[in-house]
């Protein structure tokens, strides 16, 4: 069941988001407006959801839309064989992979494959050390 609409909750809401924005801490928030910081952190946290978020979302689409139309644009030359066409679908091709994460990093672990890799490069150092190492005795 939704809330009902509290237009001085909505006041304060709005001066807590402005004084983030001006560079106030959660603390400070908390402090300025007898809240804890658990509770500005929700009170930011809707606004990002509900105000930051469908803009970035709704220019993220406007961007797609626009690398579409000039891969569109392009597709005649490209199938004509127009390198220029070709070399700038590309660039487009990169740019929209990039703007949807296609291409981001992956974390992958490589433990074993290094443990197994420096564990022998050690035994080998250590054997090149003890041959070269005359005993002290």
């Amino acid at each position: 069941m939704a809330e009902a609409y509290d237009p001085e909750r909505a006041d304060r809401n709005a001066a807590i988001i402005q004084d983030r924005i001006n560079g106030l801490t959660y603390r400070q928030l908390a402090a300025k407006y007898n809240l804890s910081p658990a509770a500005v952190h929700g009170i930011v946290r809707g606004y990002t959801d509900n105000a930051i978020k469908p803009a970035a979302e709704e220019l993220v689409q406007l961007e797609i839309d626009r690398h579409e139309r000039l891969l569109n644009a392009l597709e005649p030359k490209i199938e004509a064989g127009d390198v220029k066409a070709i070399e700038a679908a590309v660039k487009v091709s990169m740019s929209y992979r990039k703007l949807i994460g296609v291409d981001a990093a992956t974390k992958v672990n490589v433990e074993h494959t290094a443990t197994a890799a420096v564990t022998e490069l050690q035994e080998r150092l250590n054997k090149a050390i003890q041959s070269h190492v005359e005993p002290t005795e």
